[in-house]
């Protein structure tokens, strides 16, 4: 959708349109600490007389100057929900949904947030909207799921009312991006946040060298707009790592889910886009490492399909065990287990088409775990004929097979590289959506980003490479 025009027009468009997961809708605004949405800093004009009201933005927003609003519109929230103390979550979700309100009206998007019964952040953005809706300041559009789960069904939207926007002009409201946010996660084994005001703390000038990059990137998304088939996508990032600072570090944007297919037709500034990729950015990496320069696809040796090798190598590098590597090829080998597994697939596909005509029909159990399976695999070759195959090509490299972290070592890797390839692209005022270790431009903004690209895997790794078109 183009613009807001009235409500019931918007209310129409919604509840006849299905709203993928990877625009901007649940996956991308849901409410939360982790979410990479932008937070906003407040500027009413003049600094406010109140100490509570400092003391109530003080951690969650930076500064909020103004006590007229925002804060008499804040105070009536607290009543609206019968709140007695103070609470940071309740505030900092006020807060992003109000600059939310703002930013889609100025960029003419709907405001599509998260109001699941199931999470905190889902109840609390819920009781913002209808206090919004309440005040004659919001229209809620209610979505639904087909089957209880945030993938399949409507999401729902929240659009501003003209009082909203007129109010905010008479008290000169002006928001911004807020300069300290990190956009930062770091993850345990257990995939959960830890503390990273901690982080921090133990590593401030680390911290702030990894943060910076992704800061920028999402400052400079502020002002351009990436679209698919007319609707927004989300663009902003946030950097996750696991553990520490040292390992992992990826660009994660919510729209980096969806096919390349449909990557294909994302359009940057409504103009057509090109994906451009590193070439065997892992391989490449552990020979710069080794201080060699990679020459040759390494994918390519004889009796085993080069998609079938390069899925092998990936999966090389991740795994610490090389003897459980090589069971899961032998097991993938091994012509009963191959037989067992195309069955799996002539289900699963007549699971589809009956699913598709609406028929009632079991869902086939997958007989082998993801991770325990590799399709392509020739009858009856062992793992210890593919690692051998895999050394023989690669014993330049082949001492680094196996070690500890070597997954998210490369990964850490390759994501400084992706900061440099943004730092560099943002000073040249240039939007890149990143998709792990490819970025997509603009179709005129190509041969720059190209050069971007293999310059700044030369600075860090002190070899070339070759970057290619998807």
């Amino acid at each position: 959708m183009s613009a807001i025009a009235t409500f019931e027009d918007t209310k129409n468009f919604y509840q006849n349109s299905l709203i993928a997961p990877y625009m901007e809708d649940v996956s991308s605004v849901r409410l939360s600490v982790t979410v990479p949405r932008p937070s906003f800093l407040f500027d009413l004009n003049s600094p406010s007389k109140k100490k509570g009201l400092r003391k109530l933005v003080s951690s969650d927003c930076s500064l909020i100057f103004g006590q007229d609003f925002f804060s008499s519109l804040y105070s009536k929230y607290r009543s609206y929900v019968g709140m007695v103390r103070h609470s940071p979550k309740k505030l900092k979700v006020f807060t992003h949904l109000f600059c939310y309100l703002l930013d889609c009206y100025d960029k003419q998007k709907v405001c599509v947030l998260a109001r699941s019964s199931a999470s905190y952040d889902g109840r609390v953005a819920a009781s913002v909207a209808d206090f919004f809706e309440s005040e004659g300041l919001a229209h809620n559009i209610i979505g639904y799921s087909y089957d209880n789960s945030d993938e399949n069904g409507n999401a729902s939207s929240i659009i501003p009312t003209q009082l909203f926007i007129e109010e905010c002009t008479r008290h000169n409201v002006v928001y911004s991006l807020k300069n300290d946010i990190p956009f930062i996660e770091v993850r345990d084994d257990e995939k959960q946040s830890l503390d990273i005001d901690l982080i921090k703390k133990e590593d401030k000038k680390n911290f702030n060298m990894v943060a910076k990059p992704v800061r920028n990137h999402n400052k400079l998304w502020l002002n351009h707009t990436a679209t698919l088939n007319g609707f927004e996508l989300s663009p902003f990032a946030k950097r996750i790592f696991n553990k520490d600072l040292e390992h992992g570090g990826r660009f994660y944007c919510p729209f980096q889910n969806m096919p390349s297919s449909d990557r294909d037709n994302i359009l940057i500034d409504g103009e057509k886009t090109v994906e451009l990729d590193f070439k065997a950015i892992h391989i490449n990496i552990l020979y710069s490492l080794a201080n060699k320069q990679l020459k040759g696809d390494p994918y390519l040796v004889d009796g085993i399909e080069r998609k079938v090798m390069k899925s092998l190598m990936l999966r090389l590098v991740n795994s610490e065990s090389i003897s459980g590597f090589k069971a899961i090829i032998t097991k993938s080998g091994n012509p009963k287990n191959k037989a067992i597994y195309a069955q799996y697939c002539r289900d699963l596909l007549l699971y589809d088409q009956e699913k598709t005509l609406a028929n009632e029909y079991v869902k086939p159990r997958n007989p082998f775990p993801f991770e325990n399976y590799i399709p392509g695999i020739p009858d009856d070759v062992t793992g210890d004929d593919v690692y051998k195959i895999i050394t023989d090509k690669h014993h330049v490299i082949a001492h680094m097979f196996g070690a500890d972290l070597l997954g998210t070592r490369l990964q850490n890797i390759d994501s400084n590289i992706m900061a440099e390839i943004l730092m560099n692209l943002a000073k040249q005022g240039i939007p890149a959506l990143p998709v792990h270790d490819s970025v997509i431009v603009k179709e005129s903004d190509q041969a720059i980003a190209n050069d971007v690209m293999k310059k700044a895997y030369f600075k860090i790794m002190k070899h070339d490479i070759d970057v290619t078109t998807k």
